[in-house]
């Protein structure tokens, strides 16, 4: 598990992309710096032009087995 942070480049990828849901693209443009594998979340249509996996808890529990 990796923590995500914030920094400049962050919030400026995020004003210049204008995306709708402010918290998703925060989290969007956090877990690319930091390489994340996949976002885990209950609403996939909010990421619905990430370049990352998305998938629900569940899904990604799945996938374990």
């Amino acid at each position: 598990m990796k923590s995500l942070f914030l920094d400049t480049n962050i919030v400026l990828d995020l004003l210049e992309e204008r995306k709708p849901f402010c918290d998703d693209a925060l989290q969007y443009f956090s877990a690319l710096v930091v390489n994340v594998e996949v976002i885990i979340t209950r609403n996939g249509k909010d990421f619905m032009s990430s370049t990352l996996p998305v998938m629900t808890a569940g899904e990604w529990l799945d996938g374990l087995n």
